[in-house]
């Protein structure tokens, strides 16, 4: 189908940017000798790490389980990296 090779043609070239963007931004940040870490430090509590869950009882179950609270899609991206 010459549409499905158009779309995996234009997959291919949105994922090369990505990656490439991606490999700019590692690159400036060993420039500035940045640390770059995906996982919250040690010293955060694991009580200001549950923000979308907390424990209770599942409704349909009436088992223990965690709870989604919401707000997790309401996040504020403004101070994300720019790596996207």
């Amino acid at each position: 189908c010459f549409v499905c090779v158009l779309l995996a043609e234009e997959a291919s070239r949105e994922k090369e940017r990505l990656e490439e963007k991606q490999r700019a931004s590692r690159k400036d940040r060993a420039k500035d000798e940045e640390e770059w870490n995906t996982r919250p430090s040690a010293s955060v509590s694991c009580s200001s790490l549950i923000k979308w869950f907390q424990m209770g009882t599942n409704p349909y179950t009436n088992a223990p389980a965690w709870l989604y609270t919401g707000g997790y899609f309401n996040r504020n991206y403004q101070d994300l990296p720019d790596i996207y």
